[in-house]
Formats: structure tokens, C-alpha cells, sequence
């Protein structure tokens, strides 16, 4: 039997005084709740073309636990502590170096500023077994309620974008599309006010830290929201990595439709004193419209515009040493792109959800379906999976066997074929 460290003992010691506090604690002061979720996950073969013809990847498992314990504790009338910690033991199988990226169970904001050791055990790389037990301290800030405003101190969460799949003003912990769990936003270090303007409208403003309080590393952001004719607009500033976002969010509702475009423009390099380096701005915008039919069937088109992506696929693989992808959190190589969602709730306690992402400039294309049961009352699995469609990535060169000398001739036809399942339990 595997011998556990003394910082997993530390953990479940940790996590047993959680337990005991609160059987003993009331509701109204003190408040424990959390999940444990299992995420079994396949890659399947994926080709790539060669001068020796096809040539397929191993196939990769990956089997992802969770447990996230949060906890809410009143410590006066308008001051309260949150605090949220994650584990996430997992266990793989045909693992090599072009796949290790999802050993990662869980991926750290930038925007931190320090953090725990990511990896419990082994104490060294994961090459040293097929287990790794790794553990994330996600939230741990205080919200403080005054006349004038409400103020949130520590490791929070923030986002924004009114955008379905792509969203151009979330640029400080934003989700991948094709991330499998995103009921918890990664949390961030920042200091945030917000002050209630009317009953509709805020101002909301922050500074959000990074790596040792490293201004280039770090973050600031203003943000008025105002309700307008029905409409909810949002006008953004955000300071980030010497660079600046200026962002425009509008949601509203056509004949019983719901509409929404979000927009960013981003000036790289704005806070720096050598403005020739700013030579990468770039623009990205969503808009689109949703409608809930008869018969519990919901159905969105979104069209999305991105002008750090490229038309040209052979430059894809280039994109990643530019601005928008190493500071601006930008992940879609392409330029434009459709994406079409559904949800069908077939049954009370059964529903499907599906997503096509389509890239208008290379023509690949991807599917996500996902279909849920609620076994019980705070109780789910699900089946789902991503499904790329387009031309494989191309090999020039056998002389060595990495990666690097490939070139992409389209991006969804270069993502591998994915099956998962889930298990989700809430207390």
C-alpha cells in the first residue's frame, strides 16, 4: 500500500477539523457545503499525416477526482470570510511528454500572488508513478457590506461577458471551450469595490495581483454597468500586463429572443515607456441571440471575431509566441468562427446539451454533446465528449520524433477525439 507523506496527513487532518467544526457550528454563522466529482477521461488515436504516411498517437486516460470543501463564516453582521480548498487526486495511463499537459487536474491563475505547491505526491514528477495527488487553496477573501459600497479582499472570483462560447472582455481567468468542468471559475488575488448606482447600475473597480506584486504581472480594471431601455450595458477599462483592454457589453431582448454582442480592443504594450513595441493590438467580438422554444428546447447561433487568430493554419503554431496568447489569455488560433448550441431537457431529470463550433477560415469543425441524468436529489453522472473535424496536422520531417516540425493545416482537425464520463455528489 502506497505510504502516505506528511502532507497528505496534514490534508485530511485539515480536512477532519473542517468536518468537526461544522457539526458543532449554526447555519446562520457558519455555512459548509462542497462536491466531489469523478471525471473519467479518454483520448482516442488521433492521425497525423506524415512522408511515411498516416501515423497515429497512443491512446491517453486520465481518471480526475475532486473534492472541494467551502466554507462561509459570518464573523460580523456585514463582514464574512469565504474560503473554498480543492483536491484532486488522479491517475493516468500511456502517458509521453505531448500529452502531459493534462496531468494538470488543475491549472493555476497567473494572477496570483503565491500559491501552494501544486503537487502533494510524488514530491517529484509525475514520472515517478501513475498517481498524483495535487491540492488548490481556490478562495480565501473577505466580503465587507457597507452604505457606500460592498468590498471583497482576497482570493476571489471575477468575470464578465454576456458572450455563450467566446467571451472577448474575460481576460482574467476565462474558460477554455473545451474545458470539462467549469462549474468553478479559478480564483484570482484582488482587491474589489463595487458601488451601487440606482437600483440598476454599479461601478465596479479593482486591482488584481500577480506574481509577487509584480506590476507587469498584474492587473486594474474599472467597470461601469447601467440599465438602459431594457438593456443591460457594461463599458469596461482593464489594465493588464502593461497592456490595456477597452471593452463594450450590451444584452438585451428582440420579439422574445435574447441578443448580446461583446466586444474588446486591446493595445499591447500601452503602459510601458517604449511604445514601438505596441505593435499587436488586436480586436475580438461576439454577438448573438438565443430563444427557449416550446417543448424545453433551448437553441443559441453566436458569431465570433478574432483578430490575434490567423487566417492561414500553417501560422497557427506561430501565434502562441505573440502577446495575445502569452499575456491576453486568447486561445483560438482561427480568425471567424459559428458556434450553435442546444439544451433539451427529454426527460425531468435527463437533459442534452450540444455545441458545434465551426472555424470559418480553415472549415474544421467541433462537436460537444453531453447527456445528464439526476440520479437523486444532489446527485448526477453524465456522458459527453469533443469531436474534432478538418485536416490532421502534417509532419514535414521523421528526423525527430516530437512534435515540434509539425505544421497544423486546421485547428479542430489537430484537437484529439474526446470521451468522458462524470460523477457529481453535493453536500
Amino acid at each position: 500500500m502506497m505510504k502516505l507523506n506528511r502532507k497528505i496527513r496534514s490534508v485530511f487532518l485539515f480536512l477532519f477539523i473542517i468536518n468537526s467544526v461544522s457539526v458543532f457550528s449554526y447555519g446562520s454563522i457558519l455555512n459548509i457545503s462542497g462536491y466531489y466529482k469523478s471525471f473519467f477521461t479518454l483520448l482516442l488515436n488521433k492521425s497525423v499525416k506524415s512522408p511515411d504516411g498516416m501515423v497515429d498517437s497512443p491512446e491517453f486516460g486520465l481518471v480526475t477526482n475532486s473534492f472541494r470543501f467551502k466554507s462561509s463564516l459570518k464573523i460580523l453582521s456585514d463582514i464574512k470570510l469565504n474560503i473554498a480548498y480543492d483536491i484532486f487526486p488522479s491517475i493516468t495511463y500511456n502517458t509521453n511528454d505531448s500529452q502531459s499537459f493534462l496531468l494538470d487536474s488543475f491549472q493555476p491563475s497567473s494572477y496570483r500572488i503565491g500559491d501552494l505547491k501544486g503537487i502533494l505526491y510524488p514530491g517529484g514528477s509525475v514520472e515517478e508513478g501513475n498517481f498524483t495527488l495535487n491540492h488548490n487553496l481556490d478562495r480565501f477573501s473577505l466580503s465587507i457590506r457597507s452604505d457606500f459600497a460592498d468590498f471583497f479582499i482576497g482570493r476571489q472570483s471575477i468575470s464578465w461577458g454576456s458572450g455563450r462560447v467566446f467571451n472577448p472582455t474575460d481576460i482574467l481567468a476565462p474558460y477554455n471551450f473545451n474545458q470539462l468542468d467549469k462549474e468553478e471559475r479559478i480564483g484570482i488575488d484582488a482587491v474589489r469595490m463595487r458601488i451601487p448606482v440606482g437600483e440598476m447600475n454599479e461601478i465596479d473597480a479593482g486591482y488584481v495581483f500577480g506574481d509577487k506584486f509584480e506590476f507587469s504581472k498584474s492587473a486594474f480594471f474599472i467597470r461601469g454597468r447601467l440599465n438602459v431601455l431594457k438593456s443591460d450595458i457594461s463599458l469596461l477599462a482593464v489594465g493588464f500586463r502593461e497592456n490595456l483592454l477597452l471593452g463594450f457589453d450590451i444584452s438585451s431582448s428582440i420579439g422574445g429572443a435574447g441578443v448580446w454582442v461583446e466586444s474588446a480592443f486591446v493595445i499591447t504594450g500601452f503602459f510601458l515607456n517604449e511604445p514601438e513595441k505596441s505593435e499587436e493590438n488586436y480586436f475580438r467580438i461576439s454577438a448573438g441571440a438565443d430563444y427557449n422554444f416550446r417543448g424545453n428546447l433551448y437553441i443559441f447561433v453566436e458569431y465570433y471575431f478574432n483578430s490575434a487568430g490567423s487566417s492561414l493554419p500553417e501560422d497557427y503554431i506561430g501565434l502562441f509566441n505573440t502577446i495575445p496568447f502569452k499575456e491576453g489569455n486568447v486561445y483560438q488560433m482561427g480568425k471567424n468562427y459559428v458556434s450553435i448550441g442546444l439544451n433539451k431537457q427529454l426527460h425531468p431529470l435527463v437533459g442534452l446539451n450540444s455545441i458545434f463550433i465551426y472555424n470559418i477560415g480553415d472549415n474544421s469543425l467541433i462537436f460537444s454533446p453531453v447527456i445528464e441524468y439526476n440520479i437523486s436529489e444532489n446527485i448526477y453522472i453524465s456522458l459527453g465528449g469533443f469531436a474534432g473535424f478538418g485536416k490532421c496536422p502534417e509532419i514535414k520531417s521523421v528526423s525527430n520524433e516530437n512534435i515540434s516540425n509539425a505544421i497544423l493545416r486546421s485547428e479542430f482537425g489537430s484537437y484529439p477525439t474526446i470521451i468522458y464520463s462524470s460523477f457529481r455528489i453535493y453536500f
